[in-house]
């Protein structure tokens, strides 16, 4: 049992820890449209998860979620989520706005607190009404200092936490989930890629830069390879230890952005970032939470 969690709190640290490192590879690709690696990461990832969904899951099961209609009819909303969080993280990195999608990843677990709330009547506990008390005020300060929230932020907690909760009621494993909706996707992505090429605009194996020829492609590991990881963790470990590790990718992202890409953050910024980690703090502390990881551990 012990190696078991052990294991689990590796890989799923490892998916996490990933996924904060992320902005070191978008930013070699920023000289690239975001739409163009979108479709890269889009046509790669199908490329990347079809033999693993084949091998882990089957055949069977996959001609099962493929040929289901309302299956595919919540897959597709879904799909249009991820890719439309996926582009905007992508533009983000490429704009210099790292720090803006770190605030956005903060939130998105308030966000998902909230809409628990909202389209489930969920009671939540004390924890849970500070955490969105200090999210709010965190959030205010930066709209009193700048004039304005980041569109950025905002896009990417609404974008993932409407795509959480549709995904909260879908019943088969997440990679074969991504498989489904990345396929959804893929012939508007091949489409663009082929009118790009049309156009002569496609940057890949056209611009001379032979160092996209093949990292763009790499854009299928980078997206599998974490899920898998992630994955894997999730079935070992128990909520409350994968809702305190989801925060080591944005505070990666926050570090990278600013640390290795050399964004500015001022005064009202990292209040607001600081305001809004408390709460998490708050969030992840609480005693419920608290008991359930000390009923798990000693189980």
């Amino acid at each position: 049992m012990i190696n078991k969690a052990r294991a689990g709190l590796a890989t799923a640290a490892l998916a996490y820890i990933l996924w904060g490192l992320s902005p070191l590879y978008f930013i070699l690709l920023k000289t690239v449209p975001a739409w163009e690696v979108l479709s890269h990461r889009i046509l790669w990832s199908v490329v990347a998860l079809l033999p693993f969904c084949l091998f882990l899951s089957g055949k069977a099961e996959l001609k099962r979620i493929f040929t289901d209609k309302a299956i595919l009819k919540t897959s597709l909303i879904s799909s249009i989520l991820i890719s439309l969080n996926w582009v905007t993280f992508i533009y983000a990195v490429s704009a210099g706005r790292t720090l803006e999608a770190s605030l956005g990843y903060f939130l998105n677990p308030i966000f998902i607190v909230f809409l628990g709330r909202v389209a489930f009547r969920e009671r939540l506990t004390w924890n849970q009404n500070v955490c969105l008390g200090l999210a709010a005020l965190g959030l205010s300060v930066q709209v009193i200092a700048t004039g304005s929230l980041s569109w950025i932020s905002l896009l990417l907690v609404v974008s993932f936490g409407f795509y959480s909760l549709i995904k909260k009621k879908l019943s088969f494993k997440s990679w074969d989930s991504l498989l489904l909706e990345t396929c959804l996707s893929l012939p508007v992505a091949a489409f663009y890629l082929w009118y790009r090429h049309d156009q002569d605009l496609l940057v890949w194996l056209s611009t001379g830069q032979n160092y996209l020829d093949w990292v763009l492609p790499l854009s299928g590991l980078v997206t599998a390879v974490p899920l898998v990881l992630f994955a894997f963790g999730a079935q070992r470990l128990p909520m409350a230890t994968l809702g305190f590790l989801q925060y080591i990718a944005p505070s990666l992202q926050f570090l990278v952005a600013i640390v290795v890409l050399g964004e500015e953050l001022n005064m009202a910024r990292l209040l607001s970032f600081v305001i809004i980690w408390i709460g998490l703090v708050v969030l992840v502390t609480g005693p419920r939470l608290l008991k359930t990881t000390v009923t798990s551990v000693n189980s």
